[in-house]
């Protein structure tokens, strides 16, 4: 996999991260290799969350150089779909954390388009 976040420049939406991420890596295999995206994309690590109050989050810094991703245990599909959101608000710069550096998303959070 050879994608960059240069390649995903000026996506502003989920829809256009995308289809940049489709151009950048026409034969992107499914099910899709999430950790190596995530990996490819600037995100260091992804680690369990064991909370009751949150599905995943994300810890990065200010200029979101680099982050890891935290998703709660639980069914494959939904821990993908988790972790895949967490990416889109590492990858969105129009998207503000709740707290400097972090983003908590409950379960409702993730039902929000």
């Amino acid at each position: 996999m050879a994608i960059s976040r240069i390649d995903l420049g000026g996506a502003g939406t989920p829809e256009a991260l995308v289809k940049r991420i489709l151009q950048a890596e026409p034969n992107l295999p499914v099910p899709v290799p999430i950790q190596e995206l995530c990996a490819r994309l600037g995100i260091l690590r992804i680690e369990d969350l064991d909370t009751d109050g949150f599905e995943g989050g994300l810890v990065t810094d200010a200029m979101r150089s680099e982050g890891t991703i935290l998703a709660k245990r639980g069914g494959e599909p939904r821990r993908r779909f988790t972790i895949l959101h967490e990416l889109g608000h590492f990858l969105m710069p129009h998207h503000f954390p709740d707290q400097p550096g972090r983003f908590l998303c409950k379960s409702s959070d993730l039902l929000r388009v």
